[in-house]
């Protein structure tokens, strides 16, 4: 047990950092900060829904880097997550992104899978 707090209060100090980072448009330190967000999660085995927001910023920022093979890997891993937990809002947010990120790569019928899937969850 003692070991899980150690490892809480990790994450609650990187997602801290992640913020300021964000903020700071130092998106490479954000980044490494989600990762190791990512990481412990995977270590304690718990707070499963955690990485679920962790996992739609990695997709964020890696959009906002152009950066688009990474951007729609993380925004897929945070639609399983949150179908797995339970978190609809960024299961939608994930498919809005995926939806935009398909339509700037001109892959419209993945564009528009994500954008129907996405107005789907909002009815």
């Amino acid at each position: 047990m003692r070991n899980y707090w150690k490892f809480k209060l990790k994450f609650i100090f990187s997602s801290t950092v992640v913020i300021v980072n964000l903020l700071l448009e130092k998106y490479d330190e954000a980044i490494q900060n989600l990762k190791q967000c990512i990481d412990i999660v995977d270590r304690i085995g718990r707070e499963k829904k955690a990485a679920v927001s962790a996992y739609f910023y990695l997709g964020t920022i890696y959009q906002t880097l152009e950066q688009y093979n990474d951007a729609v890997y993380y925004s897929k891993k945070c639609i399983d997550m949150a179908q797995e937990t339970g978190k609809k809002k960024f299961e939608a947010q994930a498919c809005y992104h995926l939806g935009e990120i398909y339509q700037t790569l001109e892959q419209y019928n993945d564009a528009l899978y994500y954008g129907k899937k996405c107005i789907d969850m909002a009815r």
